[in-house]
C-alpha cells in the first residue's frame, strides 16, 4: 500500500496533523515502508482534492478525503481487515 499526501491545500486543512498521525500509527515517516512492507508513505505535490483536503490515495486506485486522525484508523481497519 502506498499512501500519498500534501499540498498547499492539504497543508492549510491539517495533513500536517494526519501525516504525524500516520507516523505514530505506522511508526514510518515519508519515503518509508514499514517492516512487512505492507504500507510505504509518499508525500506528493497534488491529488486534486483541494476542495476536500487533506485527502490521500491508496495503491493508486483508493482516495480518502476531509482526512481525519480517526478516519484514518478506520481506513487502517478497513485495510487490515481486507474490507479494500
Amino acid at each position: 500500500m502506498h499512501f500519498k499526501i500534501v499540498n498547499i491545500s492539504c497543508k492549510l486543512c491539517g495533513s500536517d496533523a494526519i501525516l504525524d498521525h500516520l507516523k505514530k500509527r505506522l511508526n514510518i515517516g515519508p519515503g518509508e515502508t514499514t517492516e512487512d512492507g505492507r504500507y510505504t508513505v509518499k508525500a506528493v505535490e497534488c491529488l486534486a482534492a483541494c476542495s476536500r483536503a487533506p485527502a490521500l490515495q491508496v495503491d493508486d486506485k483508493h482516495y480518502y478525503d476531509n482526512l481525519t486522525p480517526e478516519k484514518i484508523d478506520q481506513m487502517l481497519d478497513e485495510l487490515e481487515k481486507g474490507d479494500k
